[in-house]
């Protein structure tokens, strides 16, 4: 795919700069890029191809700056426009505008107070595509891809006036409320469900214009917390510590923030004189000299380090966060320090840093009656008091964890193209099979377009059950050869042919009879048991109520684990394979994932002589709850990105001992009717396991959009379960080897 990018701050932006490095490992990106920066970019992405945006001169600039005074002075706002206000106030008197610029956007913005909103943006772009200029865009390009706020609103008209497929990523959570650059023309990128009804209500984007991606700010996050080096010996400080964090470089807003830091400064002296406040000037303040009056205040210290990974070391190891309503306040959520919103501001003496305070995106998802929020000095000597007696259960922010879940940079860009191409799809034709590459199912947003999707899965099914007989009747039956290691299949009645072909076209693959032992959760009849032993002579067939039997005599000392079996029959995946295993090693496979390769890795890690746990690696975490809420309950996280589709391990790491304690914790008790719950305690067993775990190679990896042609094999889990016979089977048929 050829992906036009429309963007500014790439250089200060380091995610969307690794973004779109990685989208130009499978795809050919074309940033259009503003001509002074151009050169600076293409030196930072230098695999990319790099488009500089030449500017208006002579009778077109005049014209262009006529239009854009007059939209600053009519333009329509966002519901929020005290959040606008103020940022706008704040670029300009931090600008590098002439004089003269500066003094008329100044006036013209606050005529704009009392000023009729006549002209929206739409309206503003139309304005704008009258302006001629010779520059044209690379033909075959796909899509566009831009980010908030607009880069040049010019190239942005005219993409929409050329009928371009747009998609706009909101790059910040405080962006719908403070800027009004929104065409009602293009699709949305969102982080969340919050920022997605923000762009709803406060800009009247239709929702369905409108899909959750999740936040590239917060890639850095994940990668830190899965590194494994956020352990308090690597603490940056040898004593205890608040971090506090300044939220602007703006600087009459920044002198009030200092203000009152040297008033948290002495409430902390007063309170805990061995504590020490650690300042996290805001990165982009040139005028440092702001800060001078805390530099000689004995109990703080200047956090001068320059690397996410620095600041990540000294918020995961402070006492707590203290911020006046910034990003890095809630970056700060993600880890186990309580992050508190300090709205202790004046309201008629500081009336800046008040309303910075108290905008929009800060009242509605930090300053709320369950969130962490200190609107006092007695309030903020209590909380002091706590953190010196360890009292942290009370403070919390799982809210806004679950809200925006964390994803890696390659999920993300994963993610970004499957949105992409999905709506593709959609607009080429509603009634086509399949999209290639494969597109996972979502729900259609109105009554119509459910029921088309109703009909194309009905008639999807038609050639799906067409296609599996056809592959049932071309593969070759082979009698279980007794030198191969185990493998264990759950199969059930709905997924009954998919096991038959996915455990046939293994043995076709390798020209032997791999040694199968299948579990039937409890839907299987006597005539299924027969195809089996049909197509796999030799094998074992192990019928629900001999599973049973025999897991009360096995198991009569973990009434929990029988419980669990009982209520959730994905639990037969994990605890059935360690009761039947004849050996050492224990190899699964889901029925569901189609081999278009022999799997030697696969086969190779079910050999008694190695001792590494293996797993195929899932696009994101897919667990009970996040892996900070898992770490806060037992002590350690999970292994990151467990897929339990197709898995090798230890029959010694299955330790049932410790599945009974952990199904006795209330929290995975009130999971127990999670289906994710048993992918779960695997990524878990596997975290605690004396033995190495690691992944199958990338070509065993769970993804979405990967193609046949250059996988071993491709899980098709639920979303694109249809993709199983429409895509899998189809390309074996049509592959000559078959």
């Amino acid at each position: 795919m050829k992906i036009g990018v429309l963007a500014h701050y790439l250089d200060t932006r380091m995610d969307l700069r690794d973004l779109l490095d990685l989208l130009g490992h499978e795809h050919d990106i074309v940033a259009y890029i503003q001509e002074s920066e151009a050169q600076k970019i293409g030196r930072l992405l230098p695999d990319i191809t790099v488009v500089p945006i030449p500017v208006f001169s002579g009778i077109s600039r005049f014209f262009q700056l006529i239009w854009q005074y007059t939209y600053l002075l009519f333009g329509r706002l966002p519901a929020s426009s005290n959040n606008y206000y103020l940022t706008e106030h704040i670029k300009l008197l931090n600008s590098s505008y002439r004089k003269w610029s500066k003094l008329i956007q100044a006036s013209l913005l606050s005529l704009s107070k009392v000023s009729p909103k006549i002209i929206s943006y739409d309206q503003y772009l139309d304005g704008l595509s009258w302006l001629k200029m010779q520059f044209e865009f690379e033909t075959d390009i796909d899509v566009f891809v831009c980010f908030t706020e607009i880069s040049n609103d010019w190239i942005f008209a005219k993409l929409i006036q050329e009928n371009k497929p747009v998609w706009t990523y909101v790059y910040s959570w405080d962006h719908p409320c403070k800027m009004k650059t929104f065409s009602k023309r293009t699709n949305y990128l969102v982080w969340n469900e919050g920022i997605k009804e923000d762009l709803i209500t406060l800009q009247q984007i239709e929702s369905e214009k409108i899909q959750v991606l999740g936040a590239t700010q917060f890639a850095s996050i994940e990668q830190f917390l899965n590194a494994g080096k956020t352990g308090i010996e690597n603490s940056p400080y040898n004593f205890p510590y608040i971090y506090l964090g300044f939220a602007t470089g703006y600087d009459a807003l920044a002198r009030q923030e200092v203000k009152y830091c040297h008033q948290v400064t002495d409430i902390l002296k007063a309170t805990l004189p061995d504590w020490k406040l650690v300042i996290r000037p805001y990165p982009f303040q040139k005028n440092i000299t702001i800060y001078k009056l805390l530099t000689t205040l004995p109990n703080v210290i200047f956090d001068d380090s320059i690397s996410s990974n620095d600041k990540f070391l000294t918020i995961k190891n402070a006492s707590a966060f203290l911020h006046f309503g910034t990003t890095m306040g809630y970056e700060a959520m993600y880890f186990d320090t309580p992050s508190f919103l300090l709205a202790i501001a004046d309201q008629k003496k500081d009336a800046l840093l008040h309303g910075f305070v108290h905008q929009y995106q800060n009242d509605k998802y930090l300053n709320t009656t369950d969130s962490l929020v200190i609107k006092s000095y007695n309030e903020l000597i209590a909380v002091f008091e706590n953190l010196a007696r360890g009292q942290l259960e009370v403070y919390s922010n799982q809210k806004n964890q679950l809200a925006t879940p964390l994803h890696s940079l390659p999920v993300l860009a994963e993610r970004l193209i499957s949105i992409i191409k999905h709506q593709q799809y959609q607009l080429i034709s509603p009634m086509k099979l399949i999209a290639s590459p494969l597109l996972p199912m979502i729900s259609a947003p109105t009554i119509s377009g459910r029921i088309s999707l109703r009909i194309l899965n009905e008639v999807r099914n038609v050639f799906r059950r067409q296609l599996r007989q056809e592959m049932i009747s071309r593969l070759p039956i082979y009698e279980v050869d007794e030198d191969q290691s185990e493998i264990h299949m759950l199969i059930c009645k709905r997924d009954f042919e998919m096991a038959i072909i996915t455990a046939a076209q293994l043995n076709h693959l390798g020209q032997t009879g791999h040694s199968f032992t299948f579990h039937d959760d409890g839907t299987l009849d006597d005539k299924m048991e027969e195809t089996i032993y049909h197509h796999f002579p030799g094998t074992l067939v192990v019928r629900r109520n001999v599973a049973d039997f025999i897991a009360s005599q096995k198991l009569f000392a973990y009434p929990n684990i029988l419980e669990f079996r009982k209520k959730h029959v994905m639990a037969l995946k994990l605890i059935d394979t360690a009761i039947w295993a004849q050996n050492d090693r224990i190899g699964y496979l889901d029925s569901d994932v189609l081999f278009f390769r022999y799997p030697e890795k696969y086969i190779q890690s079910l050999e008694t002589g190695t001792n590494t746990n293996y797993f195929n690696q899932d696009m994101a975490d897919a667990y009970i709850s996040s892996s900070s809420a898992i770490k806060r309950e037992i002590g350690f996280s999970p292994a990151p990105r467990i897929n339990a589709g197709l898995w090798t391990m230890n029959k010694k790491d299955i330790d049932l001992y410790q599945i009974e304690l952990w199904l006795k914790h209330p929290f995975f008790h009130k999971h127990q009717a999670d289906y994710r719950l048993e992918q779960t305690f695997m990524a878990l067993l596997a975290q605690i396991s004396k033995t190495h775990t690691a992944y199958f190679p990338k070509e065993y990896d769970v993804s979405f959009e990967k193609i046949p042609k250059e996988s071993v094999c491709k899980h098709y889990v639920g979303r694109i379960r249809y993709g199983y016979e429409l895509e899998g089977i189809k390309y074996l048929i049509n592959d000559e080897s078959l």
